[in-house]
């Protein structure tokens, strides 16, 4: 922390709470999986109580999903501007990447956005899944529109570190368990 006092004269003052971890590994960041240990770490389980139901779903079931490793499934919140649902990943390992990103239903419709949401790319949209490109280290955004979405409302999650005093919740996302976006405790 650096104390200034330009442009704002209280900047960075007052009491912190850091988290922090050692996290040993065999092999490269890559090969130890750190980045997801990061993200057991910084995106912990939020669990939203219910009452008791049948339900519909499995005991496991994945609302979003992608089956390359060094992608990862960052972000899932509605769109700004309607009701369709942004889906954003990053290539992690600094290697091109082929990837598959795969849907709990069928969209309407898929379109590649940019990170203002304005499209850019349009999807033929074939079965529940979309074959992806990356570049190393890119970022890549989708925008989906799926039937009969206009009742579900989204869980608002506050930003990492709203535990600590900072009140901004604009993400919207599901907590998972192979990624932050499925159903069930994260890895």
């Amino acid at each position: 922390l650096r104390s200034p006092t330009w442009p704002d004269p209280m900047a960075d003052r007052g009491k912190h709470t850091f988290t922090y971890s050692i996290y040993t590994h065999p092999g490269t960041v890559t090969e130890g999986s750190t980045i997801r240990r990061a993200q057991e770490l910084n995106i912990p389980l939020s669990a939203c109580l219910s009452d008791s139901h049948n339900g519909t779903l499995p005991a496991k079931y994945s609302f979003f999903d992608v089956n390359t490793p060094g992608v990862i499934l960052e972000t899932v919140k509605k769109a700004e501007d309607d009701n369709s649902i942004i889906i954003r990943c990053y290539e992690a390992f600094g290697k091109d990447s082929d990837a598959m990103l795969s849907f709990f239903k069928e969209p309407k419709s898929i379109v590649e956005t940019d990170l203002l949401e304005n499209k850019t790319l349009d999807h033929k949209v074939t079965g529940k899944s979309l074959a992806l490109k990356f570049k190393k280290f890119e970022i890549n955004e989708e925008t989906g529109s799926f039937k009969n979405m206009h009742n579900i409302k989204f869980p608002t999650f506050p930003y990492i570190g709203s535990k600590y005093g900072h009140s901004k919740k604009t993400e919207y996302g599901i907590t998972a368990s192979k990624s932050p976006y499925q159903v069930r405790k994260p890895f």
